[in-house]
């Protein structure tokens, strides 16, 4: 690998290469099909879009703005999905 450039630092390390079979920190871009069926991994993608969403959300708002960061994250257009989907799969009932 070539040094990096004059001045320039190394990004830090993301953890790809402590990666094993126990470790489940980068499950969700796994793409292997998982479910029994297509209709099955679909559910797995969407429940897995609903709860990294869902902790994005948990891990942002209480720290920088409460609702209005909130009602901002619901808004966008990963807010709207998340809202269109949880809704299909009837995580709001």
């Amino acid at each position: 690998a070539a040094a990096p450039a004059a001045g320039a630092t190394r990004a830090p390390s993301q953890g790809w290469h402590t990666v094993s079979s126990t470790d489940d920190r980068f499950a969700r871009w796994n793409l292997a099909a998982t479910g029994a069926n297509a209709e099955r991994d679909f559910r797995n993608e969407a429940t897995r879009f609903l709860t990294v969403f869902e902790a994005l959300v948990s891990e942002i708002v209480p720290d920088r703005g409460g609702e209005a960061l909130g009602a901002t994250l619901l808004s966008s257009t990963y807010g709207k999905l998340y809202l269109a989907i949880g809704q299909a799969a009837g995580r709001f009932n």
